[in-house]
């Protein structure tokens, strides 16, 4: 099971209020999913955004880019 956030890179703040089309997933091996994030621009209080992905048998992953790819 993987968990998504939205952070604000500079402080590591989370960002809200977020919606997301899903923030736990589970996957199998070689399976993707894509997970759409909605956040005003507001929020980010002037920083870039950061995924950051964590949960059970996962090691936490962040992305700055668009495309984040766990393995």
């Amino acid at each position: 099971m993987a968990h998504v956030q939205l952070r604000r890179k500079g402080d590591g703040e989370r960002v809200l209020p977020v919606y997301y089309s899903d923030n736990y997933v589970s996957l199998v091996p070689n399976e993707s999913r894509t997970i759409t994030i909605e956040a005003a621009t507001a929020d980010h209080k002037g920083e870039a955004a950061l995924v950051l992905v964590d949960g059970w048998n996962v090691g936490v992953a962040a992305s700055s880019q668009q495309g984040l790819i766990l393995d």
